[in-house]
């Protein structure tokens, strides 16, 4: 779990690169990514995330996958990647 932390530390403290905003599908990208890194974040500081917090990053998760066909270059591999930590941090997660 402390690779995966890491991992987690090294995207947030990265720029949010070019074309990480707008509304693709009604989609807003900011609000999405703001509470999908702000439980990124709750699990890097503490180890845990709760059931809420999980709740939250499974919705973003989602609708990630839905929108990567209306993503490219560095927005759509900046939400992918975004998205596998979530991926791989909810099932690492433990209540």
């Amino acid at each position: 779990m402390a690779d995966l932390r890491a991992k987690c530390r090294a995207f947030l403290s990265r720029p949010v690169p070019p074309g990480c905003d707008g509304e693709p599908d009604g989609v807003d990208l900011v609000t999405l990514r703001v509470c999908a890194t702000g439980c990124l974040e709750k699990f890097v500081k503490s180890g845990q995330l709760p059931a809420a917090d999980a709740l939250i990053l499974g919705v973003c998760v989602d609708q990630v996958a839905g929108l990567k066909s209306m993503l490219s270059g560095e927005a759509k591999a900046y939400f992918s990647e975004l998205a596998q930590l979530a991926r791989v941090t909810l099932s690492e997660r433990s209540d």
